[in-house]
C-alpha cells in the first residue's frame, strides 16, 4: 500500500522561477493587506511550476488564482 501511494508522489522543484513566483504573491497580497507564510507562497509556486493541483485542509492559505486548489479536510 505505502508502495502505491509513493509511486504517484510526484518531485516538484523549487528553484529561482518558484522563488520568484512566490515572492510576487507574498508581495502582491502584502499590498492587499493579505499576509500569507513564505512556505505557503513556495508549495504553491512548486504546484503550479509541475502543473498539480494542491490538496490541503488550509484552502484559505492559498487563494493564489493561479493555483488549482482542492479541498481535503483533516480526517479523510
Amino acid at each position: 500500500m505505502a508502495r502505491r501511494l509513493f509511486n504517484g508522489l510526484r518531485i516538484a522543484p523549487l528553484g529561482m522561477t518558484e522563488g520568484a513566483l512566490a515572492g510576487s504573491w507574498r508581495r502582491s497580497f502584502a499590498e492587499r493587506g493579505v499576509t500569507l507564510h513564505q512556505a505557503d507562497c513556495l508549495i504553491a509556486a512548486a504546484a503550479r511550476s509541475i502543473g498539480a493541483p494542491l490538496a490541503t485542509a488550509n484552502v484559505d492559505d492559498f487563494p493564489m488564482a493561479e493555483v488549482t486548489v482542492e479541498h481535503w479536510p483533516v480526517g479523510y
